[in-house]
């Protein structure tokens, strides 16, 4: 399970992040919530080691993984950052591959069990068709498909996924979520990941937490966390919060006409 307790993160004289406690239990998905500038990138910049954490803890199965190094971090904690972190002269493979650099010996040559897991990664996120095409010449949605594989590859407990529906249409925006969800309960991997759109939230996140000012606002399952009082407040706009009505899954409606 990832902990985090009490966790604080100053910039400066600034606070972005104030006595956030959480919780990821194995085979869910969290999602990060609230309007921007809220806190929730450099929270998930502090979990994986990007960011000093000011005071508080971050933990994994009780290990402390704000005094792990790098490498160490990296077999326990997979990290999708958005999707305009990855350079385009990698083909495919290499790219999926960076993601067993934790696993490799010091000389850095990958082992038969590397190129087992990018392989294995790289089939259930139906991206082995793009071998040997470099990264700048990928789509959003295909690039973002070899980042998940790239993640998977790392064979890491905890997956943090910053934004992964980022620039992403309808279509991919569902193909990545739905693919973070499988592979959620298949490999019963810890998931937090931000999210902006509040109706994807509702769809695939077990537990919504609620960020507003660096600090937690609420957390919960999202029918529990997307009510109109609260949402309305925390993004201080009018919204309507009604069921979908295939699901039942509380969808929002931004109470906004043209005139």
């Amino acid at each position: 399970m990832l902990s985090l307790k009490d966790l604080v993160i100053d910039y400066g004289e600034n606070r972005v992040v104030d006595q956030v406690s959480l919780s990821v239990e194995p085979g869910e998905v969290v999602a990060l919530i609230g309007p921007n500038g809220a806190g929730k990138t450099s929270l998930v910049r502090g979990i994986s080691g990007v960011t000093e954490i000011t005071s508080g803890s971050v933990t994994f199965n009780q290990i402390d993984l704000i005094s792990l190094k790098p490498q160490q971090r990296a077999r326990i904690m997979a990290v999708v950052p958005q999707l305009s972190f990855m350079g385009g002269a990698y083909v495919v493979e290499q790219a999926v591959m960076m993601g067993r650099t934790a696993h490799m010996s010091w000389l850095g040559n990958p082992s038969d069990e590397d190129w087992r897991h990018v392989e294995a990664a790289m089939e259930v996120t139906k991206t082995k068709s793009l071998t040997g095409r470099r990264i700048a010449e990928l789509s959003g949605g295909e690039q973002q498909r070899v980042m998940l594989a790239r993640s998977l590859a790392q064979n890491s407990p905890l997956m943090v996924l910053d934004e992964p529906t980022n620039h992403l249409d309808l279509q991919h925006q569902g193909a990545i979520l739905s693919l973070v969800r499988q592979q959620c309960r298949v490999r019963k991997l810890a998931v937090l990941m931000v999210l902006h759109d509040l109706n994807l939230v509702s769809l695939f996140a077990d537990k919504a937490v609620l960020i507003v000012g660096g600090r937690l606002l609420a957390s919960g399952t999202p029918d529990q966390v997307l009510t109109e009082e609260m949402i309305s407040a925390a993004y201080q706009t009018e919204l309507d919060v009604i069921p979908h009505p295939r699901t039942s899954n509380p969808i929002i409606l931004q109470r906004t006409f043209r005139e």
